[in-house]
């Protein structure tokens, strides 16, 4: 069975909720997650929160995190993770900020670089990941392990 098939038994099953703050996916991980019949039952919402500006204003990411750690990074994310969760309340989140190329990479903060985190209302797993690939893989292979990751979360 998929991860994604696994997730949505475990929802329906346990009747929760889960919502998505995307940056660099930009909504893809939504598009997928939509595109399963019924998924309004679990579904609650996602935030595309491509700019700083977005992170800040619509989920409530502390400006003082952004300019120290850079939107890229375990704290943006798991502050995401929070903002999503609370704005939309829900069960479960998932947030997801990485550099998806060509350009836009560092040494320190490499193309393909995505931070992933995971939340229920009592635990969270916060993971980075360097993928390769295009652009499209990149958003692709971050949507895939964000699926991955919850259902570590959740142990399903």
């Amino acid at each position: 069975m998929k991860p994604i098939e696994k997730l949505v038994e475990y929802l329906v099953a346990h009747k929760l909720t889960l919502a998505l703050a995307e940056s660099c996916t930009g909504g893809l991980l939504s598009s997928l997650l939509v595109n399963i019949p019924g998924s309004s039952a679990w579904y609650k919402g996602g935030v595309i929160s491509y700019s700083e500006e977005a992170k800040s204003v619509l989920l409530s990411v502390d400006q003082e995190l952004l300019r120290r750690y850079g939107a890229v990074s375990s704290e943006i994310v798991e502050s995401m993770s929070k903002g999503v969760a609370n704005v939309l309340n829900s069960d479960l989140s998932i947030a997801i900020s990485g550099i998806a190329g060509p350009s836009g990479g560092t040494e320190e903060k490499p193309v393909g670089l995505v931070w992933i985190a995971t939340r229920s209302r009592d635990a969270q797993l916060v993971q980075s990941y360097l993928f390769s690939g295009s652009r499209s893989e990149i958003r692709q292979m971050a949507c895939d392990k964000a699926l991955v990751q919850i259902s570590q979360l959740l142990k399903i």
